[in-house]
């Protein structure tokens, strides 16, 4: 079966032929331009056995043009007399690497460096790295039409932007380059370039990074006392002191690495961690995104039912001000739906008796519900569920037995509605959901689980990609070390 992905592979392989093509059309065209201000009694010196060259100079510029004679590697050295600080005449050089491939093409530096038309590789690179994002985003969409609530999503998301992240920083970079005069388009240097991008990237991103780790554990520490020591609140600062110390630990090792560039075992070892980094960051924004466009969304007006997801509620029996905004989001829906449509809706709130409470958390909502005239033969109750899963499982069930193939909502509050979707999607319940607004450190600590949640349940799918991604990172510095070593 031909598939997207056959077709990528097969148009990379005729893309960087045809870039192939362009560069042997042009392999008897490779020059050089050097500068020589301040230099006197110009000489060039080569093998004629290998090259021929026939220079001119024009001011300060010496002008080289390149033509093969034979296989094999020798050097171009320019040699002319210049003046020091102290006046006296000295010999400066210039030695430049000078390949001649078996096909007749000449490269300069290295075995895989400049030479004419190699702007053809990085024009290839960009149409394929665009269709790629092309094809992530046509999945990402028809999979967030078919089912909103998938952690999948929230990984395509953050691949894409792991992507177009990469791509926007080469594209400036080539840019600058160009506007600069630095025309350096050879596949070693497009190898070299993406391999830079990832660590870069990486360390552009500290400031955020510290940022985040602010927020999330000032956030977390104020979440906790409001509501309790438990390890789901406590997941904030745990995450928190792990980017603080990731963060300084990327700042080092940073360093590090251009004070010991030229290994290319080393510099293989510190992009794979790179990229490592900067892929994680990139899923964490992608369900940060999809976890807001969910909150954000407003289900179809042409529901039989909401669902109320409960939550704690007062000693005395009435609604905390969370749940009470939740039960205020369902009407506000109701009237929504009525408005467009003047259909009804039956409310469903959801939630049974704790220990610790004197009625089941439904029967508080439809007291509520009441007092804020909603008939009580449009609600009915779920007193029994005690999660939500179970709150989902439970009224769902009670709903179709009073309404055959019922089209369902449910309200809970904004953070909460990804997750609650996700649940009743791995029931296969079709479901919409409604967000309600509430205070912000709930927001940053839910973000936190289900980005933890993200990882886990896609874990073979990440694996799959953080693989792949190693594979092309390791292929790279396996190119440049032949490159610089021949």
């Amino acid at each position: 079966m031909f598939t997207i992905k056959k077709f990528i592979i097969i148009l990379t392989i005729v893309l960087f032929s045809i870039s192939y093509a362009v560069v042997y059309e042009y392999r008897n065209e490779n020059s050089l331009d050097i500068n020589i201000n301040n230099r006197s009694n110009i000489s060039v010196t080569y093998d004629e056995k290998i090259i021929n060259c026939t220079q001119t100079i024009d001011n300060d510029n010496l002008h080289i043009d390149i033509s093969p004679i034979n296989a094999g590697k020798t050097n171009i050295v320019i040699e002319g007399d210049a003046t020091n600080k102290n006046g006296e005449i000295v010999k400066r050089n210039t030695d430049i690497n000078v390949y001649v491939h078996r096909t007749g093409i000449v490269t300069l530096y290295n075995y895989l460096g400049r030479c004419k038309g190699d702007f053809s590789f990085t024009i290839s690179f960009y149409i394929i790295v665009f269709i790629i994002i092309i094809y992530l985003i046509k999945k990402y969409r028809n999979s967030i039409k078919k089912n909103l609530y998938s952690y999948n999503n929230a990984r395509i998301l953050g691949l894409i932007v792991f992507i177009c992240v990469n791509l926007l920083y080469h594209v400036f970079i080539f840019i600058y380059d160009f506007i600069h005069g630095y025309h350096n388009n050879s596949f070693y240097a497009l190898v070299d370039s993406i391999q830079e991008n990832i660590s870069i990237i990486v360390l552009l991103m500290v400031p955020f990074a510290f940022i985040l780790t602010l927020l999330v554990l000032i956030t977390s520490f104020k979440l906790i006392k409001n509501e309790g020591k438990t390890w789901k609140n406590m997941l904030g600062v745990i995450l928190g002191s792990f980017i603080c110390l990731s963060t300084i630990i990327v700042v080092f090792m940073q360093a590090m690495s251009y004070n010991i560039r030229g290994n290319e075992l080393q510099d293989c070892f510190y992009n794979i961690l790179f990229m490592f980094i900067s892929y994680f960051e990139s899923v964490l924004l992608g369900t940060c995104i999809l976890g807001i466009k969910a909150a954000r969304k407003i289900p179809s007006f042409d529901k039989d039912a909401i669902i109320i997801l409960g939550c704690k509620i007062r000693k005395d029996g009435t609604l905390t001000n969370l749940l009470k905004s939740r039960v205020d989001r369902a009407i506000e829906f109701s009237k929504m739906q009525k408005a467009v449509t003047g259909k009804d809706i039956i409310f469903v709130p959801s939630g049974g008796k704790g220990s610790d409470e004197v009625i089941a958390e439904a029967q508080a909502m439809k007291n509520y519900l009441i007092e804020q005239g909603i008939k009580e033969e449009s609600i009915i109750i779920e007193d029994k569920s005690k999660n939500t899963y179970e709150n989902i499982k439970f009224s769902n069930k009670i709903i179709n037995e009073k309404i055959e193939n019922a089209k369902i909502a449910f309200s809970t509050t904004n953070y909460h509605v990804f997750r609650a979707g996700i649940i009743a999607n791995e029931q296969n319940i079709e479901i919409e959901g409604i967000g309600s607004k509430t205070k912000m450190y709930y927001w940053i600590n839910a973000f936190i689980r289900e980005f933890i949640a993200t990882l886990v349940s896609e874990k073979k799918k990440h694996i799959k990609t953080i693989i792949a991604f190693m594979f092309i990172i390791l292929a790279f510095a396996l190119v440049k070390f032949i490159s610089t070593s021949i």
